[in-house]
């Protein structure tokens, strides 16, 4: 496995709801969406919708964070007017409140803030006791460069989710999204063109709603079971060719699903996929180092995947576009599932695209989709649409039935 991937993420298996728990789900539901109603303009979260279909005009650059804001503890694009600071507070993470009114369910503690906390912002006071009157936080479950994830349940039901945290000071990375007055934090953005409008894709990870908080951001995450990263499962597995079929059709189903919202998803690998063994899914995650799609293309110093999966052009080109990238990292990712290693160890050997197999038991339909993908040129490479057309994939797939996998009951 490449030893350039960031830091893997597992996510355990607990215990369902009781019975009793689920005999109380729906009093808890009808009282929810009472609340829900009464308080909409502060609590509620709804999906992102631009106010007119549009083709989105993307602003390829970072965006440096506003200086100020008006907004505290915003779950989505709600607003909530900024209070004096009263008492100084860990700004890594708020200290759970005492127990009141709105305390509906189990209160584990709140993990203990890093060594490395960020300062506080002067003039904001988090609203400590709105997120905790919703959620339970519970075990760190992962981390990676761009914040740690959570396990996490929703008090009122106990629906599970996952809790992902990104600090303001290790995070510059802004987009301005068409729809919404201020940059948003760059996972958050892209996450809401995903789910814009339909279809939204079952492979992808959804964002449920999201808080800001002074010194950093709160994103409730879908829950996807027992799964790991792509990177664990191959490590503990033989090479299957079906295997690889499966995991291939839904990651170029991810990917384009992406292009097809607007999102330019430069870091493709292994463990940048989460999979359930018990089902077969997939699950693409991590959006913090995306883009705006843009047809003109990018600046090739701008490209932040892994050295591994990086395209020949980002090396030797001023510019590269998104497409041709993405079906290289993607025929990167068929090369590992298929030989259990990279295809190109160093910048050189990326440079000239030379690709050789190491399983002697690759089909020659296997062989020549991954030196399509493989094509030094990009111009050369096929589309996402002619990799699934590709004789190695038995068939297209239907996505209609993948999409009975969404979560549609938050």
């Amino acid at each position: 496995m490449s030893a350039n991937c960031p830091l893997d993420r597992r996510v355990p298996l607990e215990d369902h709801p009781t019975d009793k728990q689920a005999k109380e789900k729906n009093i808890f539901k009808r009282v929810w969406k009472a609340m829900r109603k009464s308080t909409q303009a502060k609590t509620e979260v709804r999906p992102f919708v631009a106010e007119q279909e549009s083709q989105v005009h993307p602003d390829t650059s970072s965006v440096e964070p506003p200086a100020s804001t008006d907004y505290l503890c915003v779950p989505g694009p709600s607003k909530i007017k900024k209070t004096q600071h009263a008492d100084p507070v860990d700004p890594e993470m708020p200290p759970v409140p005492e127990p009141s009114s709105c305390d509906l369910g189990d209160t584990d503690p709140v993990p203990e803030p890093s060594s490395s906390s960020a300062p506080s912002h002067p003039g904001f006071t988090p609203n400590k006791e709105f997120f905790e009157c919703l959620y339970n936080v519970k075990k760190l479950i992962g981390s990676g460069g761009f914040g740690r994830v959570f396990l996490g349940r929703r008090k009122f039901d106990r629906k599970k989710v996952a809790i992902k945290r990104i600090s303001k000071v290790d995070n510059k990375h802004y987009l301005k999204i068409p729809g919404h007055p201020e940059p948003l934090v760059t996972e958050v953005a892209l996450l809401l063109l995903m789910m814009c409008r339909e279809p939204m894709s079952p492979f992808v990870i959804q964002l449920y709603e999201w808080f800001e908080h002074p010194s950093e951001f709160t994103l409730i995450m879908e829950y996807p079971g027992y799964c790991e990263t792509l990177s664990d499962t191959m490590d503990r597995r033989d090479w299957c060719d079906s295997f690889s079929r499966n995991i291939m059709t839904q990651a170029v189903c991810a990917v384009k699903a992406c292009i097809d919202h607007g999102v330019f998803y430069s870091d493709i690998h292994m463990k940048n996929f989460l999979y359930n063994e018990d089902n077969g899914e997939l699950k693409l995650i991590d959006f913090g180092c995306g883009q705006l799609f843009s047809s003109e293309g990018y600046a090739s110093n701008t490209f932040m995947g892994v050295p591994a999966y990086c395209p020949p052009e980002v090396l030797t080109e001023s510019r590269f576009h998104a497409v041709p990238a993405n079906v290289w990292s993607l025929g990167v990712l068929l090369y590992e599932l298929s030989n259990k290693w990279i295809p190109f160890l160093s910048r050189e050997d990326t440079e000239q695209a030379k690709v050789t197999f190491k399983n002697p038991d690759l089909s020659e339909n296997c062989k020549d989709l991954i030196r399509r993908c493989l094509a030094r040129d990009p111009t050369e490479r096929p589309s996402l649409e002619q990799m699934l057309e590709h004789e190695w994939f038995d068939r297209l797939p239907d996505l209609s039935l993948s999409t009975e996998s969404l979560d549609t009951s938050y």
